[in-house]
């Protein structure tokens, strides 16, 4: 465990993920308070930056605290202080991140085409209507596919 470096953040965020993917590349273990998880780390974080988004690094340093805000920066600083020359990866999020965030926009993508997409709706809009018609898909049928692809790529770690 590294001293003096904590992380508030949750698990299913995409810029929390950067920095855990470089915590994991530099082979780093820091403390890492989740503020959904746990009620008071997102009170300590409020209260010490006057915000809740993460992530954050917290770096206390010769008795000196600073907070450091934004996954690129955190990032660039671990891997200046602990990269031994290594360089950033350039990608936000690993693949599971990236399906995640796409699963997220294909169900709020299909909600509105529902909620917009009616049969007179579709027969005003003329040919794109009738192809969206036949091209149409349960979106049940594509989170489970999604669903069991996480599963999949968790199990594989």
């Amino acid at each position: 465990m590294q001293p003096g470096l904590t992380l508030y953040a949750f698990q299913s965020c995409p810029y929390c993920r950067r920095v855990f993917e470089a915590l994991e590349a530099l082979d780093l273990e820091i403390e890492v308070k989740d503020i959904h998880l746990e009620s008071e780390n997102r009170k300590e974080l409020v209260e010490a930056t006057g915000r809740g988004t993460v992530p954050v690094l917290r770096i206390e340093e010769d008795g000196v605290v600073r907070w450091l805000p934004q996954s690129r920066e955190i990032v660039a600083y671990l891997y200046t202080r602990f990269g031994e020359g290594k360089t950033p990866p350039r990608t936000m999020a690993s693949l599971d991140g990236y399906i995640r965030m796409g699963m997220w926009g294909l169900l709020l993508a299909g909600a509105v085409l529902g909620l917009l997409a009616d049969d007179a709706r579709r027969q005003q809009m003329g040919a794109a209507g009738r192809a969206y018609a036949e091209t149409a898909f349960d979106l049940d049928a594509v989170a489970e596919r999604v669903e069991a692809v996480l599963r999949d790529a968790e199990g594989r770690r």
